[in-house]
């Protein structure tokens, strides 16, 4: 509770008897925890102190999956960010989605370099580039890393500059990595070798279960 209390309190934040009772659960001599909870109610704020108190404990690995694409915003951008700076700590943290959502630098290099520029800026998240939202369909896929348009790592003169395999690097280096529901279902699915985490050492929260 030291860290919920200290975010509650310098981050001038109204303490909910909800959160508390979240906390208290999630204290309990369990591996799993099933916890329902309303909307607005702040469980993100409370699980979040809880991750990063698993990390100081025992130095793991913290997994947060998520169904919609605009909590994973919030957590990245906001949420994190605002716990990690009153707690004047410098833990790494990424957000990785599948390939799919990323645009390949080789089959980018003929847009304008304005394109380029906003792609670089947003880690090459084609979602995130509004540049490219007047994009067709047919457009954004030729653009797109997939297995269609993907010549593998070994062939790609351009691997050093693959915003996708830039952001798999960034995962390997971080203690908390936010991620959707379908790319979790697919580590359980294919194990991908331990690549997100060693599921003997990771705390692993799932939000939007429903």
């Amino acid at each position: 509770m030291e860290i919920f209390n200290k975010i509650i309190s310098e981050g001038k934040l109204l303490k909910r008897q909800s959160q508390e009772r979240f906390i208290r659960n999630l204290s309990c001599d369990s591996k799993f925890y099933a916890i329902e909870a309303a909307t607005g109610c702040g469980k993100t704020i409370a699980y979040l102190c809880k991750a990063i108190e698993e990390i100081e404990k025992s130095d793991i690995k913290v997994i947060i999956s998520t169904s919609s694409k605009s909590l994973q915003k919030q957590i990245y951008d906001k949420d994190l960010p605002f716990i990690l700076d009153i707690l004047n700590k410098n833990i790494p943290y990424t957000i990785f989605k599948g390939k799919n959502n990323y645009a390949c630098f080789k089959n980018s290099i003929h847009l304008d370099t304005k394109y380029i520029s906003e792609l670089e800026e947003n880690n090459g998240i084609i979602s995130e580039t509004s540049l490219l939202s007047n994009f067709s369909l047919d457009e954004i896929e030729s653009i797109q890393v997939s297995d269609e348009n993907c010549i593998g790592v070994k062939k790609c003169r351009f691997r050093n500059a693959c915003w996708f395999l830039k952001e798999r690097k960034k995962v390997k280096n971080s203690q908390i990595i936010i991620i959707n529901h379908h790319l979790l279902s697919m580590y359980f699915i294919y194990n991908f070798d331990n690549f997100f985490f060693n599921p003997e050492n990771v705390f692993l929260i799932i939000d939007e279960a429903h």
